[in-house]
């Protein structure tokens, strides 16, 4: 038995299915943003990695989820295009909240200033190339999927043409 006849037949019209979309998507990305700020938040409170598993884990499964589900779809962003500017500034932007997080974060020891900026600027260092380096990977899949998915429908158009023609 088939999961979605368990729940029954979709019972919205098109527009009814659309703000349900809608009203969905804006529930995720509330989620997540919220699971984002209590991770910052316990890792500011200095709750330790065994504490902040649970929601680590749901965090980073939606995670994962959202990015793979878009490369296999061939989609990046409704407003934001795929190129290196874009990433590069999502990196620093990244980089500059890592950075931030790790000096607070470090004010809890009795260390001199220079150690507190040493220690934020090679974390958001690190955050750059990494973030850098997983946009630049996840662009150029995605890339690489779209231009797929666009002569699969190039291919099927060409065919349900030709199709017609010989009718």
């Amino acid at each position: 038995m088939k999961l979605a006849n368990l729940f029954g037949k979709n019972q919205l019209d098109e527009m009814q299915e659309h703000t349900m979309l809608t009203i969905e998507s804006r529930g995720f990305w509330l989620v997540w943003s919220l699971l984002l700020v209590v991770l910052l938040g316990e890792g500011l409170l200095g709750f330790t990695m065994r504490e902040m598993a649970g929601t680590w884990a749901v965090f980073m499964i939606g995670c994962v989820y959202i990015v793979a589900a878009c490369l296999r779809a061939g989609l990046w962003s409704r407003r934001i295009k795929n190129n290196t500017g874009t990433n590069v500034l999502f990196s620093l932007a990244g980089a500059a909240v890592i950075g931030v997080f790790t000096f607070v974060r470090m004010s809890a020891f009795d260390v001199p200033l220079a150690i507190h900026l040493a220690c934020a600027a090679i974390a958001a260092g690190f955050t750059f190339v990494l973030a850098l380096a997983a946009l630049l990977l996840c662009g150029a899949a995605y890339s690489k999927r779209h231009e797929e998915l666009e002569k699969e429908a190039d291919k099927e158009e060409a065919d349900k043409e030709e199709a017609d023609k010989e009718e």
